[in-house]
């Protein structure tokens, strides 16, 4: 259940997520983007699909390795594969229900080594580094779909925050187990920052506005770029 995504903006990175959380016998809501952490040498923040209890758990030790980790971009990388082997072959290969156990991972990364903020992705127990947009959960293919049509590499944060609240809206409406909050930090160079809720309720205001007035924001040339700026000013600045 779920939608997570991270992607790049010409200024940072962009996460978000809805706060649907679930099991088999029951459903609640709890952030899904584990705060963004922030020391002198290293910040970062988590997002995940699946089994939320493990994502929780890959968090959990993930944070203090991570923050004891070397200012070196390979370091990290280093901790975070080798922390999803120790879990998958140590606490998910002795779940019983070892289907419902798989969980994945974003995680958006920053070093003074490396001041662009960076994706590393996590699909089962493979590491690796992530693409230009990566998306997890029931909410994927809804995501992806969404990317390719609207997104260009030079977006803004901004801008790239009312794409972010575009896909999980829809992915919200059309899959299985999106509902709930918007959550929309952002990562950039300068540290970190999160869309308020204030402004995400105007955005959504905008965008039934614009599903009344048939305006198919997928059917535009060039994607959201035409009335990127009209829409961005509702929540400029976008982040709190």
């Amino acid at each position: 259940m779920t939608i997570a995504a991270a992607f790049y903006c010409q200024d940072g990175l962009i996460l978000s997520a809805d706060t649907e959380v679930g099991t088999d016998i029951e459903k609640w809501h709890e952030a899904k983007i584990i705060s963004c952490v922030e020391s002198d040498e290293i910040r970062f923040a988590i997002t995940g699909a699946g089994s939320w209890d493990y994502v929780k758990m890959a968090s959990n030790k993930l944070f203090p390795r991570l923050l004891n980790a070397e200012a070196d971009l390979g370091v990290p990388f280093g901790v975070v594969e080798g922390t999803i082997l120790e879990i998958y072959s140590g606490s998910v290969s002795a779940d019983r229900e070892y289907v419902k156990a798989r969980f994945d991972l974003l995680i958006a990364i920053c070093t003074p080594d490396f001041p662009v903020p960076t994706i590393i992705r996590t699909s089962g127990s493979v590491v690796r580094s992530g693409h230009r947009f990566e998306c997890v959960g029931t909410g994927q293919v809804i995501g992806r779909h969404l990317f390719s049509k609207l997104y260009q590499p030079n977006l803004t944060l901004e801008q790239g925050a009312v794409l972010a609240a575009y896909i999980v809206g829809e992915a919200k409406e059309k899959a299985s187990g999106v509902s709930g909050g918007t959550l929309i930090p952002a990562l950039h160079s300068n540290g970190s920052s999160e869309v308020s809720g204030a402004k995400l309720a105007d955005l959504n205001k905008w965008f039934l506005k614009a599903e009344k007035l048939s305006l198919d924001l997928q059917k535009i040339p060039n994607g959201l770029f035409p009335i990127f700026d009209c829409v961005t000013r509702i929540i400029r600045p976008p982040f709190s």
